[in-house]
């Protein structure tokens, strides 16, 4: 039909493929390196990633069409090499980054720990700005986190939008982290109620 949906292809994670599979399918090139076989023809020797974790990869041949942290999509098999699963490349072509990300990147394990932490901060700003008689911070704060749909895509997005770096959840555990921070230099500089409501609120 014409007028059929596409469905989304379900991904196979690289960590969970066996010997004597076959996979397609877009991944993560973490890292390729070209080599020299024994016989004096070039391979390439690549790191593939996904949510589940990386793996090496090789392909008998050379493409320049490929760069390092970008993405691919490949037709490979499983092989097995020194009591372990290789996979073997037959195609790989440079792919587009994909809109969802989710096969890609991880999730924070401390997730939860980082939410409570942001909650503390966030009442740790309301209190100072009650102490200070000045409510400018908190309301700003309110404002930007009070959207639902902005909040969402904060609590759940990556610190970088590379796999090789980034987790989901990473950007609020990056900013409890470094509004923990700024609680710290607030007090060693004995900043008073206001001050370190800005300094809060503004990391």
């Amino acid at each position: 039909m014409a007028n059929a949906i596409k469905k989304k292809v379900e991904h196979e994670f690289i960590k969970h493929v066996n010997i004597g599979d076959t996979i397609s399918g877009v991944y993560y090139l973490e890292r390729v390196d070209i080599k020299l076989a024994k016989n004096g023809n070039r391979y390439s020797d690549l790191i593939l990633r996904d949510k589940s974790g990386s793996a090496s990869a090789r392909f008998w041949g050379v493409s320049n069409d490929i760069e390092k942290k970008t993405f691919v999509d490949i037709s490979a098999s499983i092989e097995e090499y020194l009591n372990k699963p290789q996979i073997v490349i037959q195609r790989i072509d440079p792919e587009d980054a994909p809109d969802d990300l989710e096969d890609y990147i991880p999730k924070s394990d401390t997730s939860e720990k980082d939410a409570e932490t942001f909650d503390e901060l966030i009442d740790v700003v309301e209190s100072l700005c009650k102490d200070s008689g000045n409510n400018t911070p908190i309301l700003i704060v309110q404002e930007i986190f009070g959207k639902a749909i902005f909040f969402n895509k904060f609590i759940t997005s990556p610190s970088s939008g590379r796999p090789h770096y980034g987790r989901e959840g990473g950007l609020l555990k990056q900013t409890a982290n470094v509004t923990k921070m700024a609680e710290v230099i607030a007090s060693n500089y004995n900043l008073n109620s206001n001050e370190k409501a800005i300094l809060l609120a503004s990391a």
